[in-house]
């Protein structure tokens, strides 16, 4: 694989992790119920930001996923903006969807906060010790890597957003349990994806020609 292919692999992947991003923002309003733990529709898409991170950190290393990071931090703040500035606007009073797009944009500034900041200790963390665990280990080695940086990246992630978002509402005892069960999902979404992402690295390594990926 060329550089200039690489660097447009690096391009793809970077837009697919901001796009998961903002999708998980939009849609966690929307409450399912699955087996009887109720859960944030984002739970099937947001433990895919760290699976595409796993494969950017892997191959280009921790410093371009930090950019990557603060690029999806920088982009949906200005998302959430416009929602923000959208849902404040005026609107005239025969419009049927005022309420349910309110509902979507009407994000509540504690939990953005929140969010925010759980996804950038979470991915930093999870990016970090991936990339780390890469220098000390054999190249093969990759689920081992991969499934202690989403272990790691999911208990900043999760026990900093629960506790941010939820202290002084709800009990100590169901934020533990809250946090128990997101984490739980969460780590075993990606930990029965893994094949994939192994799988797609691998192939990276195998066409590529450019081994300063490889080190």
């Amino acid at each position: 694989m060329e550089q200039t292919k690489l660097m447009g692999l690096f391009w793809w992947l970077s837009v697919l992790f901001v796009v998961l991003l903002i999708l998980s923002n939009l849609v966690a309003g929307r409450l399912i119920e699955i087996g009887g733990i109720i859960l944030p529709s984002a739970i099937i898409i947001f433990p895919a930001t760290y699976i595409i991170g796993d494969i950017i950190t892997e191959i280009f290393g921790f410093k371009p996923m930090k950019k990557v990071v603060w690029s999806a931090l920088l982009l949906n703040g200005i998302f959430i903006a416009i929602g923000i500035f959208a849902v404040s606007l005026p609107a005239p009073s025969y419009a049927e969807n005022i309420t349910a797009y309110n509902t979507v944009f009407g994000f509540a500034p504690r939990i953005l906060l929140a969010s925010a900041i759980a996804f950038f200790f979470g991915s930093i963390s999870s990016a970090f010790v991936l990339d780390r665990m890469k220098q000390k280990m054999q190249l093969n080695q990759l689920f081992p890597r991969i499934a202690t940086s989403t272990l790691v990246g999911q208990v900043v992630d999760t026990c900093l957003f629960i506790f941010l978002a939820f202290a002084g509402l709800l009990s100590i005892q169901t934020i533990f349990i809250m946090i128990a069960i997101q984490f739980l999902v969460k780590v075993s979404y990606e930990i029965i994806l893994s094949p994939i992402t192994i799988t797609v690295i691998r192939k990276i390594y195998k066409t590529t020609t450019d081994k300063t990926i490889h080190e």
